[in-house]
């Protein structure tokens, strides 16, 4: 699939220069896949793995990818926490479950070894104004690889993305609280993220 949107690259080029709409795409037709197996709801599964990577839009991550990049004392950026500013976008019975699916994919919400979860991250840092930086440009890309999709968009201000960064931070929360071991969800996107990566070159 040839898109106006593959020099946002979900990769490196030493990885494999994998476009970002590429990799969502590959993703949820896994995920719907592992879903259908598993007898879960296959749209959530959908949604979920086609937001779970958008972050990457953002140049704070795209300039990561480049050749010899060296990352500053201090510095990061987690794209699971900039896909959320887009939850919005999916039905509200599904957004629970797709909280799940997006912000714990690569670390914990809590405790994460090297306290990257967005607990830890939110407790440390000013989380949100970091990942936001220059969202009015970036997202306007970020919807136009979604629509490509097959998604369907609207415009999301600022404002709307901190109140979806807000509800995935206390949904986090609770959930930390009453934590029972595991998410199904998140398992299901792990599983698809990761085998649809060991299979892009192929």
């Amino acid at each position: 699939m040839i898109s106006d949107y593959d020099f946002i690259l979900a990769k490196s080029k030493e990885n494999g220069a994998q476009p970002l709409l590429q990799h969502l795409m590959d993703v949820a037709s896994v995920a719907k896949k592992i879903a259908k197996c598993l007898n879960m709801d296959e749209d959530t599964a959908v949604c979920g793995a086609l937001l779970h990577d958008i972050g990457k839009t953002s140049p704070l991550f795209q300039k990561t990818l480049k050749k010899n990049y060296v990352r500053k004392p201090g510095e990061f950026f987690r794209h699971e926490i900039a896909s959320l500013f887009f939850i919005s976008l999916v039905d509200a019975s599904k957004r629970n479950a797709i909280v799940e699916m997006i912000v714990a994919h690569h670390k914990s919400a809590y405790n994460d070894a090297r306290g990257f979860g967005i607990l830890d991250l939110d407790r440390a840092e000013d989380c949100f104004e970091h990942h936001i930086q220059g969202f009015q440009e970036w997202s306007i890309t970020a919807l136009k690889i979604l629509e490509e999709l097959g998604f369907c968009t609207h415009h999301i201000s600022v404002e709307e993305a901190q109140d979806n960064y807000e509800y995935a931070l206390q949904y986090c929360f609770r959930k930390v609280k009453s934590y029972r071991g595991y998410s199904k969800w998140r398992g299901l996107l792990m599983a698809a993220d990761h085998y649809a990566s060991a299979l892009s070159g192929i």
